[in-house]
């Protein structure tokens, strides 16, 4: 129910925009998932790794910023193969025109050829008959409130293996040294 309603909310929520310090937001949500992860396995799982390059403050609604920064996190942990720990690389770089390109890259099961556009419509799962539970909502939300900050979203092969996802959002002004988030 709550991934139908962030789909369907998306669209509509008015947006709070302003600096955000995407820095923190992502390493609270790492913190947050790996303390969530370690209390679901227990001690005898094997914990993800997770690195996060120093990342840019960007302009964004931070609530719905940092929906997409778990939906990503979430699907990079889920779509690992048993037994193997989640490795994911969060880095950022400026693209023109003031915008900031941020990737997700993990080296999980990866997308099959001719689905990483697909996997951002509503309903769409990539690995649906592989046992891996979810909605096929998440993506799809991402791709709503990315589109809803003027950024786009896509999903590309990681180089040995998995997949690269990334998003654009607006750069904050070097003037703005106020982040929130």
């Amino acid at each position: 129910i709550d991934d139908l309603l962030a789909y369907a909310a998306a669209p509509e929520a008015p947006l709070q925009l302003r600096p955000v310090d995407l820095d923190g937001l992502v390493n609270d949500a790492v913190s947050v998932r790996v303390n969530l992860l370690h209390h679901r396995a227990g001690p005898g799982g094997p914990p993800p790794i997770i690195s996060v390059e120093p990342l840019p403050p960007v302009i964004a609604d931070p609530v719905m910023l940092r929906r997409v920064v778990e939906n990503l996190l979430d699907n990079a942990i889920k779509y690992t193969r048993p037994g193997e720990p989640a490795m994911v690389r969060v880095s950022a770089r400026r693209q023109l025109a003031g915008q900031a390109r941020v990737e997700m890259a993990d080296r999980g099961i990866g997308i099959p050829e001719g689905q990483h556009d697909a996997v951002f419509t509503s309903f769409h799962r990539a690995h649906a008959d592989a046992g891996y539970p979810g909605t096929g909502l998440g993506l799809a939300t991402c791709q709503r409130i990315i589109a809803r900050h003027g950024g786009t979203i896509g999903a590309q092969p990681n180089r040995g293996g998995g997949t690269r996802f990334w998003f654009t959002l607006p750069e904050a002004p070097a003037e703005d040294h106020r982040p929130v988030g």
